[in-house]
């Protein structure tokens, strides 16, 4: 994998033109104040964004092919390069935030639900003690009310995973077919136990994870399994470059290949200060832009890219 030899060719300046004046700046920013290059603020950037977006746009490139925002993407380098420090902004700063305001209405549907459910358990108990008074004495057996139905339980929302179970994330992709974030601030240990040759069996469910297919989990307390529509998870980690060598030379399957791997030279210096009146612009559009892509309808369908657009996707191979 190129971006794995020690080459004495530098790596290209990552073209933050290409992402707008807003983004472009915020980037370079953000980069300054965690001495990090902008490489590796924006490698956790974009799949944030191929998360928010997720199955509410699809893009096709001609008839026939398409395919869901999931971006997987690693920032490789090796230990205090700046590949936590430079994510920090985007998964501490924007992303905390933004779970933190989808979840602020959850405390009260919690309780909302635990009320409906108590008085469903006192209900049910009741006709219970109906139904078996109506057999006893050979008459019909009274319907199930409606008010001892339980409510389905709420969940909390949430954008982004760590070290859920499969069963987990099909839960919550179920709630929020849109898809999520897979972050791991370490992949090694993520990619060794996907390896065909490790005792995990979750390899199939992060196979399909990236291609978007329909996929089902089976639950070990449920008769039912889970059953998602398009199976879409984005996501963003750090890895150093002998792991990273070690894993892809051994492997045998297309899952690290699935993966935007990032080095970058290091170019950093003296720590600049993040000026106060900087920060304060920066959230004012960051957080309105990104909850915008959140709301994205589940139904908007599929994104058809122009003539331009399918040139340069055939000519990038």
């Amino acid at each position: 994998m190129s971006v794995l030899r020690r080459s004495a060719i530098p790596a290209p300046p990552l073209p933050l033109d290409v992402l707008g004046p807003d983004w472009a700046s915020w980037i370079e920013q953000c980069a300054e104040a965690s001495n990090a290059p902008p490489d590796y603020v924006a490698m956790p950037l974009l799949a944030l964004a191929s998360a928010l977006m997720g199955n509410a746009r699809w893009v096709s490139g001609w008839d026939g092919w398409h395919e869901p925002p999931a971006l997987w993407c690693a920032s490789v380098g090796n230990p205090s390069s700046g590949k936590s420090s430079g994510a920090a902004p985007v998964m501490r700063d924007v992303l905390n935030k933004l779970e933190t305001r989808m979840a602020r209405s959850y405390p009260m549907e919690r309780a909302q639900w635990e009320e409906a459910a108590t008085v469903a358990s006192i209900a049910e108990k009741q006709w219970e003690k109906e139904v078996a008074a109506a057999m006893a004495a050979g008459n019909p057996v009274p319907p199930k009310p409606r008010a001892a139905m339980s409510p389905p339980k709420p969940v909390e929302p949430r954008l982004r995973i760590t070290d859920a179970t499969i069963e987990r994330v099909a839960e919550l992709l179920s709630v929020y077919p849109k898809g999520l974030l897979c972050s791991r601030d370490e992949l090694t240990g993520w990619l060794l136990n996907q390896s065909r040759y490790s005792s995990g069996t979750d390899r199939p469910f992060w196979l399909e994870a990236y291609n978007g297919g329909s996929y089902k989990v089976d639950r070990q307390k449920h008769p039912d399994p889970i059953s998602i529509g398009n199976l879409t998870v984005s996501m963003f980690g750090t890895i150093q470059p002998d792991r990273l060598a070690a894993i892809t030379q051994s492997a045998d399957d297309g899952l690290p290949s699935r993966f935007l791997f990032l080095l970058c030279h290091l170019l950093l210096g003296r720590i600049r200060c993040f000026c106060r009146q900087q920060g304060q612009r920066g959230r004012r559009w960051t957080r309105p832009t990104v909850r915008r892509r959140r709301m994205l309808a589940i139904e908007c369908g599929t994104w058809r890219s122009g003539r331009t657009g399918t040139a340069r996707l055939e000519a990038f191979g």
